[in-house]
């Protein structure tokens, strides 16, 4: 547990120990678009019910085919819409440094994944600037995904990626945020 220190700005909060230290970076949330995905999921759950429907109606076999190829599209997209929307509503990233390791976890409704590195392998710690017309860029930025990284680092020969969605102020402080509880926390 982290006591002592808290600072914070609208995104990003830092909470320091003498032996430990809790970075958390909110997710990126407008309400007009949070409540346009959530129609669009309504919209999407709807269409996907209606093909589910017709999977024990009189079909030719090769439409009933086609019904599931749909559903596996379907059921993708609904999956990557819908965490998109709690993303946007309760998630975070978590960053927590203490001796020697980094454990990083991308939480939504304090659930996740960790990932654990040790502070001497990172390497490279860097702003990622993404490609002008890359149409990769386009689609990880688009409100109904979780994407849009702005930070990266080297790990053992990997390349690892974090800070979603930052403007360039919080990224920069994110970024040196990072470089100093490196440098404060690594076991040379």
């Amino acid at each position: 547990m982290v006591t002592g220190k808290i600072k914070s700005n609208d995104r990003i909060s830092i909470k320091e120990s003498p032996h430990q230290t809790l970075i958390e970076v909110r997710s990126y949330a407008e309400p007009g678009k949070q409540n346009l995905l959530l129609l669009w999921i309504i919209a999407w759950l709807a269409a996907g019910i209606i093909i589910f429907i017709q999977l024990f109606l009189d079909y030719p076999r090769n439409q009933k085919l086609f019904f599931f190829v749909f559903l596996a599209f379907w059921f993708y997209y609904a999956w990557k819409s819908v965490k998109a929307y709690f993303w946007r509503k309760n998630g975070t990233e978590v960053f927590v440094f203490m001796s020697g390791k980094l454990i990083y976890m991308r939480k939504i409704n304090q659930r996740g994944l960790e990932q654990s590195f040790h502070l001497n392998h990172i390497k490279n710690l860097r702003n990622i600037l993404p490609e002008i017309s890359s149409f990769s860029r386009i689609f990880h930025q688009s409100y109904w995904s979780i994407g849009g990284e702005t930070i990266g680092f080297d790990y053992d020969g990997s390349t690892y990626v974090c800070g979603l969605e930052l403007d360039e102020k919080d990224q920069k402080k994110l970024l040196k945020l990072l470089q100093q509880n490196i440098k404060k926390f690594c076991d040379d």
